[in-house]
Parts: structure tokens; C-alpha cells; sequence
């Protein structure tokens, strides 16, 4: 009988974008079974045609989370919450709430010594952990990124930081080995790039072609107002649509954080322009029908942006954030000052892409991401050997 394997999924999508290859190989070996920390995770993978697909494939059982189980328990655990003096019998309510093997009877799992390994993203600090972690017969927990992004240490940021309770943490690269420290043991961090990538050079070719295709990965609000929304990115919109050069635009609006500021932004431009497309498909899908990718300084949507070589830059939402993002320091995004500039850039980055510019931005890319490449086959064969040792 096959070991098991449990997937905790908190997100959605992106986190099973990113551990599905791996996955894909375990799976051989062992009967893979996943629990959804929450009803909106599981909708984000079910509303992604291919991977709820692959996933389907892969998977023997599975549990979403409601609000509303372990009612009792959680009802003591918050009237023991207000009486801090009970604080010991806290601790055994909180317990029962979060019972590793109450939660694997969920996936018809009926002993722990069945499960091998349990991966989960990197920003999981569930009380589900910490229980698993402190049981007999446990099994591994191995903790992987939910996105392509890289964070840099930032000394000031660094203040009351969560443990991440387990024994091993994947990582894109070892540039930002130092942040994960805060969180984890540095010896128990490895840097492995992105499976999804697999490390096969990229056959994209830039098409000559009369219409250009724009992206606009488009963010939430972060610190603006729902007008102010609305005002800059009409702005933007207008100054590309009523270009000459007729661009196509595509919209991707951020894949969890949507409001109704942005569902009105959306449908102004869809009733008024053919050339203007929403479309809510995989960002990979969608950087190979394009040719230059508009976003925030923030998102790690430009990392498959840069995979597929198209080049990447900034709108000058210069008030929202804390400059500088990590995406510049890192060299993965061209930043813009004013309309005019941004108008210059955007068509350098279309109709001149042999620009030392675009070309110093995806040697960044490359330098960056495929420093600590792994083939998924050495990934698997990296975990299925791991013993942590504690230096």
C-alpha cells in the first residue's frame, strides 16, 4: 500500500501552479491527498480549467475547511480566549480544534505513521502545523513557495515575526535566503527555481507583426481610493487605446483581489473598445500571445512575463508604494516617472527589443532564476533523501 502525501492548500491556484510538477512525480509512489484550509481556495483552483484538471488526476481524497466546523470547539476556545487565566485549558481546547488526526480522518487517512510528507505554502502559520510538528510518528512537513516571487531582507520589516513550524522550506532562489531565516532554520532552506519552469530554455520568438499586443497584469488597490483607482487607470487606458499605433490590449486582473471599483473599470472599456480584452487565463497562457507586460513594481506576475522573454515596465503609481520595490533592486522591472516616459518605454519595449535595456533586464532574469535551477527529477530525489541536521 502507497505512503501518503497531504497538500494544504490556504491560496488557491498559484500555489498548486507552482508544486504540480513536483507533485506529478510523487505521485507515483504515493497516493496524494489534499485539504483546503478554506472554501475560497479550493473555488481559485476549481475556476482554473487546467489545473483543477491535473489535479483531479493526481488526487485520491480531499476536505475543505467551512466556517463552521468544529463549531464546539471553537466556541470554548474563544470564551478560554477572553479568560486568560484559563490559559492551560486554552491550550488542550486549542488542541482538540486542530487535531492532526482528526483532520487526516477527513481524508480517510487513519493512522499518522501512513503519511510520508506534508507540503503546504510558505505563508501557512496554521495551528494545524504546530500540532502535526509536535506528534509522534510524524511525517515530514515541507513548506514551498505560492508565487515566483523573491523577497528581500528588510531590517525595519522584520518585527514580530511567526515561526514556520517544520523541516524543510523550498524556495526560488538563495537571494532571499536571509528573509526566510527570520522565519526558519537557515539550514533548513533550499533554494530549487521554479518547477513549473523546468529550466527548458524558452522557444518564444518575437513575430513581426502589424498590432501589438499589450498585458496589463492589473493589481488591487493597495492605499488608493476607489476613485483614485479609477482616475489613473482610465487615464492609462485612454492613452493606449487612442494611440496611433493601435495597440491590442489584454487585461488580467489579480487572480484573489478583486472589488467593484475594478468590475466598473473593466466594463467602461469592454463595451466601448474592440481591442479591449479581459480575459482571466493563466498568466503563462497569456504572456505568449503578448509582446510587453504592464504592472505594478510589485507583483511577481513579471517573472513569466521575463520566462517568456517580453519585456517588462512600470505605470507611475508612484504614491502607493515604498520604493524601492524588491523587482527593481533585483533589476526584473522597468520603472517609469511620468506618462511621457512610460509612453517612450512602451515602445522601445515593442518596436525596439534589441534595446540593451530589455536585453540587461532578461540577462537579470536569467541570472536571477536559474542560478539555483533544479530539474524536478533532482528535486524529488533532494527531498526523498533530506535528513535535517541541525548545525
Amino acid at each position: 500500500m502507497k505512503k501518503k502525501i497531504l497538500v494544504m492548500m490556504r491560496r488557491g491556484f498559484l500555489e498548486f501552479e507552482y508544486i504540480l510538477p513536483l507533485l506529478k512525480i510523487f505521485s507515483i509512489r504515493y497516493e496524494i491527498n489534499t485539504v483546503f484550509l478554506n472554501k475560497k481556495s479550493f473555488i481559485s483552483l476549481k475556476n482554473n480549467p487546467y489545473l483543477f484538471k491535473e489535479w483531479k488526476k493526481i488526487n485520491k481524497n480531499y476536505y475543505i475547511q467551512k466556517k463552521y466546523d468544529f463549531f464546539f470547539y471553537k466556541l470554548i476556545n474563544y470564551i478560554l480566549f477572553k479568560i486568560k487565566i484559563l490559559d492551560y485549558y486554552r491550550e488542550k481546547i486549542n488542541f482538540q480544534l486542530h487535531n492532526p488526526n482528526v483532520l487526516l480522518k477527513k481524508v480517510k487517512i487513519n493512522h499518522m505513521d501512513k503519511l510520508k510528507y506534508i507540503f503546504t505554502e510558505y505563508g501557512n502559520f496554521s495551528v494545524w502545523l504546530k500540532n502535526f510538528y509536535g506528534s509522534k510518528n510524524r511525517p515530514k512537513i515541507i513548506f514551498f513557495p505560492s508565487a515566483p516571487q523573491i523577497f528581500l531582507y528588510k531590517k525595519n520589516k522584520m518585527k514580530d515575526k511567526k515561526k514556520l513550524t517544520g523541516d524543510l522550506l523550498l524556495t526560488v532562489s538563495s537571494k532571499d535566503k536571509r528573509y526566510w531565516s527570520n522565519f526558519i532554520e537557515k539550514s533548513k532552506i533550499k533554494p530549487i527555481g521554479i518547477p513549473f519552469f523546468n529550466y527548458v530554455k524558452s522557444t518564444r520568438r518575437t513575430k513581426k507583426k502589424l498590432k501589438k499586443t499589450v498585458l496589463i497584469a492589473i493589481a488591487y488597490r493597495y492605499k488608493l481610493t476607489g476613485n483614485d483607482f479609477l482616475k489613473k487607470h482610465t487615464y492609462l487606458f485612454d492613452k493606449l487605446l487612442n494611440d496611433k499605433n493601435d495597440y491590442k490590449i489584454i487585461v488580467k486582473p489579480h487572480p484573489f483581489k478583486q472589488d467593484k471599483y475594478l468590475y466598473k473599470l473593466l466594463d467602461l472599456y469592454k463595451k466601448k473598445y474592440k481591442n479591449f480584452k479581459v480575459s482571466y487565463e493563466a498568466l503563462s497562457v497569456l504572456c505568449k500571445k503578448s509582446d510587453v507586460m504592464i504592472c505594478n513594481l510589485l507583483t511577481s506576475a513579471s517573472i513569466h512575463a521575463l520566462f517568456n522573454n517580453i519585456p517588462v515596465i512600470s505605470f507611475p503609481f508612484r504614491d502607493e508604494f515604498n520604493l524601492p520595490s524588491d523587482n527593481q533592486k533585483l533589476g526584473l522591472i522597468e520603472k517609469t516617472n511620468s506618462i511621457e516616459d512610460f509612453m517612450k518605454k512602451l515602445k522601445s519595449a515593442l518596436y525596439k527589443t534589441d534595446s540593451s535595456v530589455w536585453i540587461r533586464q532578461n540577462k537579470n532574469f536569467k541570472k536571477i532564476y536559474f542560478e539555483n535551477k533544479k530539474t524536478n527529477n533532482q528535486v524529488y530525489n533532494f527531498i526523498e533523501n533530506y535528513k535535517y541536521e541541525k548545525y
